[in-house]
Order: C-alpha cells, then sequence, then structure tokens
C-alpha cells in the first residue's frame, strides 16, 4: 500500500505512475473523488477508485487512522 496526498502541501503528491501501477486506488471523503481525474485525467482503464469514508482530519500515520484504512481499505481488495 502507497500512501499520497491529493492537495498541494500533501508531503508527497500522487502520479500518473502510482496509478498505473495500482488496482484500487482510494480517497478519504465522497468529495475527493473527483480530484486525481482533475488533477491527473481520467482514471487509467480497468483501475478502480474507492472513497474510503473516513474524515480528511487525522494525521498520516495515526494510529486510529491507519486501522480505518485497513478495514475499510481490505473490502475492496478481497
Amino acid at each position: 500500500m502507497d500512501c499520497t496526498g491529493l492537495s498541494a502541501d500533501a508531503d508527497e503528491r500522487i502520479r500518473t505512475e502510482q496509478l498505473v501501477c495500482a488496482d484500487t486506488a482510494a480517497v478519504m471523503e465522497k468529495t475527493q473523488l473527483s480530484r486525481p481525474k482533475r488533477q491527473m485525467g481520467s482514471c487509467p482503464e480497468g483501475k478502480r477508485l474507492v472513497c474510503l469514508d473516513i474524515p480528511d482530519n487525522l494525521e498520516l500515520m495515526q494510529t486510529e487512522l491507519v486501522a480505518l484504512v485497513a478495514r475499510k481499505f481490505g473490502r475492496f481488495i478481497r
């Protein structure tokens, strides 16, 4: 699993190459679903972009966030 950001101030912004290598990419909130497409064009063919419905107000690698992402993202990769 690779973690990147969508905002200009993210430590590491998502790159098209990351989407090409991934089967599934996830955003935290529904309002963020259109941002990767706006920033990079359409999602590469055969790739999924999903929403985890997790408020994007937790710190990167915060214990609660790691547990939520693992639980919710796990539904999409089984």
